[in-house]
């Protein structure tokens, strides 16, 4: 589910620095754990012939996650989700349509 997400995030235009932050990681960290992510994808679809990637969409996850971000960088402390044209849901966060609450980042009571 997460990977949804950053795919989401990345279709929206964030950056690897911004990803990082909201997984309270290094843009490094969460883009080679994005790369794992989508080579275990394209394991199974070569198991399975129709589940994760095929060619083409592991080719499309590698150009939509763009080039390796530099090793610097700290971890930060998550700043929320990301809003962009479209919501993003980031893990343990409540889904967008709710009472507007989760738009400032905070979750409906």
């Amino acid at each position: 589910m997460q990977h949804r997400g950053i795919r989401a995030a990345l279709c929206a235009g964030a950056a690897w620095e911004r990803i990082g932050a909201v997984l309270s990681t290094t843009p490094l960290t969460a883009w080679n754990s994005h790369q794992r992510w989508f080579e275990e994808q394209v394991e199974l679809f070569e198991l399975t012939g129709r589940d994760g990637l095929d060619d083409v969409g592991a080719v499309d996850a590698l150009q939509l996650a763009g080039e390796r971000p530099s090793a610097c960088g700290t971890p930060r402390k998550a700043l929320g989700p990301i809003w962009g044209p479209t919501p993003i849901i980031w893990r343990g966060l409540p889904s967008p349509g709710g009472r507007g609450d989760e738009r400032r980042g905070r979750p409906p009571s």
